[in-house]
């Protein structure tokens, strides 16, 4: 039997895919110290489910079953993070910018019909 990750070994675990430091990590999720982070990594506190959310707002490819429960993957791919936004209630709409390179030659060739047509 598999034995469950603790809070700190997930956060731990995130930070190092990431492959940023503790104090960036730390800026970049708004805090101005690194102490409530590394009392998570040091399993000091628990990893709450605000914190995650946090997480994933500010790097949506990590994924939030792997920050709450220890399910792997750590990272998640494009099309994916789009989908747990979604879940998560994120308001925010993929636009033709974040789509893949075929959409936005569609767009260009509707875009291109349109303009003939005037």
């Amino acid at each position: 039997m598999k034995n469950k990750l603790t809070d700190g070994e997930i956060l731990s675990n995130v930070i190092d895919v990431l492959g940023v430091s503790v104090t960036s990590f730390t800026e970049k999720l708004g805090y101005k110290t690194t102490r409530s982070i590394y009392l998570i990594i040091n399993n000091e506190t628990s990893l709450k489910k605000s914190l995650c959310y946090k997480i994933v707002e500010q790097y949506p490819l990590i994924n939030i079953n792997y920050l709450l429960m220890g399910e792997s993957p750590i990272k998640i791919n494009k099309s994916e993070s789009i989908g747990q936004s979604n879940v998560l209630g994120n308001d925010e709409k993929p636009s033709l910018e974040t789509m893949p390179k075929d959409i936005r030659d569609i767009k260009n060739i509707l875009q291109h019909i349109l303009e003939k047509m005037d």
